[in-house]
């Protein structure tokens, strides 16, 4: 599959979210709508020209959370009749693109693969401005039977737009000083979960995305949320997939019950802070009715 027809088909879908989103949501994958995870555009898209469905849902044996999404090259025989230089393969592809005014220390995800022959799946984080390449980079995938956390460096560099892409045959995506090793080959398969973002933005500080030492359930929830973490709980922040702050609450001493029954049904981000503000975590959590 070239570089063209994966632009025509999925890339014309990636508009950036929002113009007030800040940082990347859903990013451990656990949202899911007709056949993709919220927030993220995939090649599922091509499925309107005859391709099979290239990216699924699955929960078995998940590295965090309860779902993360398998991709998979397959075939598309309609794809040389829109792009006469593209080939019969598709990869699976998953991409979220936001607006972004901070600067990213690293980004890390987790990854399985089953590659066929010299294939190599990819996990790319870019971050531009007005369009060029800035920071971040891509790193290829090799066959992984089990979880592997990959890590993507940054320099600290700014940017306007933050990229993050994951997909199961790396040649459509050459670029921004990547050379793919392998072609696509129909069958490679590429699990991907728990996307961790280490930066900060103009909106919201992230130290880590992440859930160590801290526990927050029921998670997804409908009306309330106990949280468990190793310090003395302080202040309470959650924003919404946008970045926005929508609530802020100071915890009386012994407290650990927050509500969320006000809020609407969505991704958001809980930031939590201990009481003499040296030490905060964040974890995500989902509200479904």
């Amino acid at each position: 599959m070239k570089k063209n027809l994966l632009s025509l088909l999925v890339f014309s879908g990636f508009a950036i979210l929002s113009t007030a989103q800040q940082i990347p949501v859903n990013l451990g994958l656990e949202s899911w709508s007709n056949d993709s995870p919220d927030n993220w555009v995939s090649s599922n898209l091509a499925i309107a020209i005859g391709a099979n469905q290239s990216v699924f849902e699955e929960t078995a044996n998940p590295s965090e959370g309860t779902s993360y999404a398998r991709l998979i090259t397959v075939e598309c025989s309609f794809c040389p009749f829109v792009d006469p230089s593209a080939t019969d393969t598709l990869p699976g592809l998953i991409r979220q693109a936001v607006p972004f005014n901070g600067t990213v220390t690293s980004i890390t995800v987790d990854v399985r693969a089953s590659m066929l022959n010299n294939d190599k799946g990819v996990v790319m984080a870019i971050l531009t401005q007005n369009g060029t390449y800035v920071d971040g980079g891509t790193v290829e995938i090799s066959n992984q039977a089990t979880w592997t956390t990959i890590t993507i460096p940054f320099t600290g560099a700014s940017g306007d737009t933050l990229a993050l892409t994951a997909a199961s045959s790396g040649s459509p995506l050459a670029g921004n000083g990547f050379v793919p090793t392998g072609a696509a080959e129909m069958g490679s398969e590429l699990w991907v979960d728990n996307w961790v973002f280490n930066g900060t933005t103009g909106t919201l500080s992230i130290d880590k995305v992440t859930n160590n030492n801290l526990r927050i359930y029921p998670n997804p929830t409908s009306e309330f949320i106990h949280i468990e973490t190793d310090f003395t709980l302080g202040a309470i922040e959650l924003y919404d997939g946008f970045g926005r702050l929508v609530k802020n609450i100071n915890l009386a001493p012994g407290s650990n019950l927050i509500s969320v029954s006000d809020l609407p049904v969505g991704s958001y981000l809980v930031r939590i802070r201990n009481t003499d503000e040296t030490d905060a975590r964040i974890q995500r959590i989902i509200i479904s009715r």
